[in-house]
């Protein structure tokens, strides 16, 4: 009733008075009718009657006529003045729920715009379509006749529908449906059944929701363009595909199913006998049970489907990826032994903390005793190598005459100096035999 929504009842040998009044008050407040009836063969009069009463008339004739306006541009109103001149009347539409139908001429009146379409367009399939929803002058469009535009507006308006004339070639469109996706295939021919290459081709998809899906054409074969888009729900596919410049436009439909799940298919029923019927090694045939909704549960729980005694199930399984992988790990620990010294004194100090030991003093004495003749030999070493040797050489022919001055020793110990000088002496003799090779 807040809606303005009238309800007509009727009663067909209702049960009780009640229930009669409980109809005629529904009726009475929403502003419709109350029938009572003894057979349901006075439906249909009654139908017709509330068809004719609820009805309003589809022409639709505003006092004093109303101006259409473009709302769209489109190419059958190019070049025409935004607002044209009164029309006197025209049939109510609904515009399809399409976002391919696109209203061009609006009529201001009625307030709804959803019946105000004078001019609406469409691409449907191969072709276009146009709704002209008023006249061509004869009645309700008289101030048209005389208007400027009057001929361009219906020459443009035929022009757009029919089909281009600059098409000349031959065109295939196909679809393969697989892993998901769908691919379409086009085949471009010339008159003469040549191929058409290096074309152009644009293509657009729409899926079940109506939301656009890019479509990217490309060559892959003399005259054969392909494309790919994915579906990722059941439903129909608009596809349109443009083969170039002044050609006509290609247009197909997907129509991707349900999952097999979703279909309702009887039991193989001999089928499952003969999967039945089949003896494992080692085993017996199965058993085909009764279906369920033809026994009771006592006789379906002494069916055992599980059998006994058949060969156990064996599988040969590669055994190299362990190898490799214990292979590495030896590997990693060769390294680390190699490279790193390992000492396991830290055991024994543990160990005597926990017994509450302190480490012997003479040990760490020695220690220090060793590191300090380490050290002490490695600055003697030091100083001998930094001592410098300038040698003498008599002639040139006879080379074993040569005498070498000994060098300066910077040690006071008389047996850091033999060992000093023992060690310059076989430097000396390793440069005089460098100074032979050299020379011969």
């Amino acid at each position: 009733k807040d809606n303005n929504i009238t309800i007509s009842t009727v009663s067909v040998q209702s049960h009780g008075l009640s229930d009669s009044q409980r109809l005629r008050k529904i009726a009475n407040q929403t502003g419709g009718k109350y029938y009572s009836v003894k057979s349901g063969r006075a439906l249909p009069k009654i139908f017709q009657r509330e068809a004719r009463r609820v009805s309003r008339p589809l022409v639709y004739e505003p006092p004093g006529g109303a101006a259409p306006e473009i709302v769209f541009p489109h190419p059958t109103v190019e070049g025409i003045e935004q607002v044209l001149p009164p029309v006197t009347g025209f049939v109510l539409t609904q515009t399809k729920l399409s976002p391919l139908a696109q209203v061009v001429l609006q009529s201001p009146r009625p307030e709804s715009a959803e019946n105000a379409t004078i001019l609406a367009t469409w691409n449907y399939g191969l072709g276009r379509t146009a709704v002209l929803t008023t006249d061509a002058g004869a009645r309700w469009t008289k101030a048209w006749t005389s208007w400027p535009g009057y001929e361009k507006l219906f020459s443009q308006l035929v022009r757009w529908s029919m089909r281009p004339s600059g098409d000349t070639g031959q065109f295939t469109i196909a679809k393969n449906i697989r892993d998901g996706e769908v691919e379409i295939v086009v085949t471009a021919l010339n008159p003469d059944d040549t191929y058409q290459n290096f074309l152009e081709m644009a293509g657009s998809v729409l899926d079940p929701d109506l939301n656009p899906i890019p479509l990217r054409m490309r060559q892959t074969a003399p005259g054969r363009y392909t494309g790919q888009f994915p579906t990722d729900r059941s439903g129909t596919y608009f596809v349109n595909v443009i083969p170039g410049a002044g050609n006509a436009p290609l247009t197909t439909g997907v129509t991707i199913p349900y999952s097999d799940e979703f279909r309702i298919r009887d039991t193989n029923a001999s089928l499952i006998a003969q999967l039945a019927s089949l003896e494992p090694p080692g085993g017996e045939a199965g058993l085909v049970t009764v279906p369920l909704n033809a026994t009771n549960e006592d006789r379906l729980l002494k069916t055992d489907p599980y059998r006994g005694g058949l060969p156990a199930a064996k599988r040969i399984r590669d055994a190299w990826p362990w190898f490799v992988l214990g292979a590495a790990a030896l590997f990693f620990f060769d390294v680390l032994v190699r490279r790193i010294a390992l000492s396991l004194q830290f055991v024994a100090r543990w160990w005597r903390a926990l017994r509450g030991r302190q480490p012997e003093a003479t040990t760490t004495v020695t220690r220090l005793d060793q590191l300090k003749r380490s050290k002490e030999a490695v600055g003697q070493a030091a100083k001998s190598s930094s001592t410098r040797y300038q040698p003498t050489f008599g002639s040139e022919t006879d080379d074993e005459s040569e005498e070498v001055p000994a060098p300066v020793s910077v040690s006071d110990s008389p047996v850091e100096s033999s060992k000093s000088s023992a060690a310059e002496t076989s430097y000396t003799e390793r440069l005089l035999e460098a100074k032979r090779r050299a020379r011969k």
